[in-house]
């Protein structure tokens, strides 16, 4: 029993130099970037703050401009409009389908 404590106690010891090192070498550096890929057992995490919070801040500025507009759709387009976007009205969207659009936004289309 008391080697198997011994042994424990040896596999600790060195964890702990492990991490001490590790840690050792972080707490040094400045991260500056809020942009981070870590690739592991052949997986790649993307870790994007910068992202996360654009899209909190876009969802704010969607949700202000949806209040203001009292939810109407024609308020909504009004102000797309003058934002500069072009805004087309189609009578009978069931033309988009065969063009292989959607009601909604439609992408610009690349090519010739």
């Amino acid at each position: 029993m008391d080697l198997f404590k011994k042994f424990v106690y040896l596999i600790l010891a060195v964890q702990e130099k492990f991490l001490t090192a590790r840690l050792n070498r972080t707490l040094g550096t400045k991260h500056t970037s809020k942009r981070k890929k870590v690739f592991g057992n052949g997986v790649m995490l993307s870790l994007d703050s910068l992202a996360e919070s654009e899209r909190t801040q876009m969802e704010a500025e969607i949700d202000l401009i949806l209040k203001n507009s009292n939810y109407e759709t024609e308020k909504v387009l009004d102000y797309i409009k003058n934002q500069g976007t072009k805004v087309f009205y189609v009578d009978k969207p069931e033309y988009l389908h065969s063009i292989g659009e959607n009601e909604g936004f439609i992408y610009p289309q690349k090519g010739a």
